[in-house]
């Protein structure tokens, strides 16, 4: 299950249009935008292509006058909006920070249709490498929650503590983290039907933290739990799912309890679509040890391992098909990627072998 927000900018932002209909400029222009908006607005029902949508929502955007931020905010989103869907990032970042500041203007701090703009920007802010100023904008948007108390699903709050958690999750300090955790656990009377899936998520997240302090035992027991919760809400091949499970995986592993992982690789094999496992990307592996003389003669390179993948997603039959220089790292790429796990290949709903998986260790010291 996602946050799906209901977009308040987009069906105020009609009314905003139809009132410069009437109004003071120029109504003809007035009314060409609001056209133009209602054309914007039918492709996004329609659900037409993302290409036709941005075209649509960037003459919207030419076309709202510079000096009225009511109108030229809200247009700045939603094409920020179409950019993001069209995978143009930095493009999407800069009208989103545009929509930010003169929504801002128009409507003051803690207007209801700040909502999603606020909580957009902090995530964009956080793919650009800055979880401050990103926790600062999503703590905006969770005081437009409180401002607008009744106004709002109760829920969209304990969707912005998730999303502080897992930004402030990468921050040094972990005090932040369990703060917005405390925050999570003493709202969960908001959650409704949807209670399971929130506990579930902080199961999971208390299992990270103690993954971190290497507490691998209680937090195998964590992720256990987060599964069994979440599965009340979601499908088994839901990505959050999915993600929990490999986390599961890695507790179990470095615990010592490799049997008991293998239930994870296979659960994690019959979840996904059979283009996915045929990647063979690991759920587990360990990273090698830097061979002593390759570090202390300032030597770098490669090595590929060819390899078998179980039915219980372990590895077998090593082999090194390439590297360089030849023979310096090849001992400790086969010592690391015997612990590898994978998810096995999944033939009439049972795993099998697979021969001929390659993966390549790439040793470069740091600067």
């Amino acid at each position: 299950m996602h946050a799906r927000r209901i977009l308040l900018v987009c069906y105020l932002c009609a009314i905003l249009f139809l009132l410069a209909a009437g109004g003071s400029a120029s109504s003809v222009l007035a009314q060409g935008l609001a056209e133009d908006y209602q054309a914007y607005q039918t492709a996004v029902k329609a659900g037409a292509p993302p290409d036709e949508i941005r075209r649509l929502a960037e003459k919207v955007y030419k076309a709202a006058p510079a000096d009225k931020p009511a109108l030229k905010g809200p247009a700045a989103y939603n094409l920020a909006k179409a950019e993001q869907a069209m995978g143009e990032g930095e493009a999407a970042f800069a009208h989103l920070a545009e929509s930010v500041e003169l929504m801002r203007e128009a409507f003051g701090e803690y207007d209801l249709r700040l909502l999603d703009p606020y909580w957009d920007y902090g995530r964009a802010l956080l793919r650009n490498a800055s979880s401050d100023r990103a926790l600062r904008y999503l703590g905006l948007a969770s005081d437009v929650v409180d401002h607008n108390a009744g106004r709002v699903d109760p829920r969209i709050s304990l969707f912005l503590d998730l999303d502080r958690i897992r930004i402030s999750s990468i921050r040094p300090d972990p005090r932040h983290m369990r703060a917005f955790i405390h925050r999570l656990e003493s709202h969960l009377d908001r959650a409704g039907a949807d209670r399971p899936y929130f506990e579930g998520m902080l199961d999971f997240w208390r299992g990270k933290e103690l993954l971190a302090r290497k507490n691998r035992r209680a937090a195998a027991t964590r992720f256990a739990r987060s599964i069994e919760l979440l599965l009340q809400r979601l499908d088994e091949s839901d990505e959050t799912i999915l993600m929990v499970r490999a986390f599961h995986l890695q507790a179990l592993e470095e615990a010592g309890r490799s049997d008991e992982a293998t239930a994870e690789c296979v659960a994690i094999a019959e979840a996904r679509s059979d283009e996915e496992n045929a990647k063979f990307v690991p759920l587990y592996k360990v990273q090698p040890v830097y061979p002593r003389g390759a570090l202390q003669a300032g030597q770098q390179g490669y090595s590929i391992v060819s390899l078998t993948v179980t039915p219980e997603g372990r590895t077998a039959d090593w082999k090194i098909v390439d590297s360089s220089p030849r023979g310096t790292f090849d001992r400790a790429a086969l010592e690391a990627v015997k612990k590898f796990r994978y998810a096995p290949r999944i033939v009439d709903g049972a795993p099998v072998v697979t021969t001929g998986v390659t993966y390549k260790f790439t040793f470069k010291m740091e600067n």
